[in-house]
């Protein structure tokens, strides 16, 4: 299993990609879950008989998360759980726009008000 990036913020999107290789021949049928240690974060269905893919943005918690893919089997395949992947989860990086709301805009980020006068300033913060 590969994902992609390994190293998000928070909430970011991350790709999880798995391959099911089977042992002899043939194509496995059915679907592959994730998990997030024991938590649910997402599932697919293989394609041709040997991959999948999702992409997710369940990953919030900080900290190195235990990835795991987990093959349901078929009527030929017996279920199998991959080697867990690393994905590094780092706090977001929050965004703060300070915007005054009574005062007049004269160019993009400055504010023009009367000497004394009381400015209403609104802090935006977005991640």
């Amino acid at each position: 299993m590969t994902a992609i990036p390994a190293d998000i913020s928070s909430g970011q999107a991350t790709r999880l990609l798995v391959s099911v290789a089977p042992q002899y021949t043939g194509a496995p049928g059915g679907s592959v879950n994730f998990y997030d240690g024991s938590t649910w974060i997402g599932s697919c269905s293989l394609t041709d008989g040997s991959a999948c893919e999702i992409t997710t943005s369940a990953l919030t918690k900080v900290g190195a998360r235990s990835i795991t893919a987990r093959y349901g089997g078929d009527a030929n395949f017996q279920p199998s759980t991959s080697a867990a992947t690393t994905v590094t989860v780092r706090k977001s990086n929050p965004t703060v726009t300070l915007t005054a709301v009574n005062a007049v805009e004269v160019s993009a980020g400055s504010y023009l008000a009367p000497l004394g006068a009381q400015i209403r300033l609104v802090a935006f913060v977005s991640v």
